[in-house]
Formats: structure tokens, C-alpha cells, sequence
């Protein structure tokens, strides 16, 4: 069995540090980290995925992306898997409520289980979980931590 190659980098940006990792083909996962020093390795120069995926977030901050255009491996059981493709589908300055979701998944009282589904999303950012909030309006329950997802908010122009 021949093992698949791994590339990944680091960038800087308004949320602080993060990890992407590709396969040859696709974007694999995307980490935002909490150790402001920035790791020695980055294969962006043997990857055409990284050098791609890191200029489409970068002018995802400066606000010239609205949505992204990136080979995505994606990685999950059916359910997590629907509930990803819906939230692809969630535009930049909009949200959705977990509730709504569950409901265009066509399962209507499984919003706990969309909410687990945002929650184990390998590529936050691309696949804009941020977008998911609770019905009542509360932004909470981001895995990179409810501060990246208000800046990320923020910039997108959702909330003040």
C-alpha cells in the first residue's frame, strides 16, 4: 500500500495562525492554531493545492473572495457530509441556524446532530461553519474558539 503524500504551511492572518494541510490533489484540513510561533516546515513551494488555497484565503482577507474555487478532500459519514455541502451553500454575510440546516438536510429534529457535524468539519473557513448559528442568534460553539468566529463575522460584515 503506497502511502499518500502530505504536504502543509502555515500562514499569518487576522485570526491568527493557520495550518493548511493537502494531499497531491486537494485540501485536506485546515487548523486554526493556538501557538502564535510559526512552525519551520511549509511545503507550499512542492504543492500547487498550498500555494492556490493560501492566495485564495489571503484575498479572502482583504475582502477580493467571496467564496472559494479549491479542490476539497472531504473526509466524513453521509450525514456530516450533508451537513457540509449545505453550509457551502450559506453566502459570505449571511447565516443559517443549525435548526435551518437540519431542516434542508431534510431532517428536521436532528440539529443536534448538525451541530456535532459543524463541529467535526475538517475545513473551517472554507466550508464557512462560522455561518452556523443557533436559532436565537447566539454565536457560539465554534471549534476554533468563539473569538476567530465573531472576527470572522466581522469581516464578512454579519455582525458590527
Amino acid at each position: 500500500m503506497k502511502l499518500e503524500k502530505e504536504f502543509r504551511t502555515y500562514i499569518a492572518s487576522p485570526v491568527g495562525l493557520i495550518e493548511i494541510i493537502s494531499n497531491e490533489l486537494a485540501v485536506k484540513r485546515i487548523n486554526f492554531l493556538k501557538n502564535k510561533k510559526k512552525p519551520v516546515r511549509n511545503d507550499i513551494k512542492n504543492s500547487k493545492v498550498l500555494s492556490n488555497t493560501v492566495k485564495q484565503i489571503e484575498q479572502y482577507f482583504k475582502g477580493k473572495r467571496k467564496f472559494f474555487d479549491l479542490p476539497l478532500f472531504i473526509k466524513g459519514t453521509p450525514m456530516q457530509q450533508s451537513v457540509w455541502m449545505e453550509i457551502l451553500n450559506i453566502p459570505r454575510g449571511e447565516t443559517s441556524s443549525y435548526k435551518d440546516i437540519s431542516v434542508k438536510i431534510k431532517k428536521p429534529n436532528a440539529y443536534r446532530a448538525v451541530g456535532s457535524a459543524v463541529g467535526k468539519n475538517p475545513l473551517p473557513l472554507i466550508i464557512p461553519c462560522h455561518r452556523v448559528i443557533h436559532s436565537n442568534g447566539d454565536i457560539k460553539g465554534f471549534t476554533g474558539g468563539n473569538n476567530i468566529k465573531k472576527i470572522l463575522l466581522k469581516h464578512e460584515g454579519v455582525i458590527k
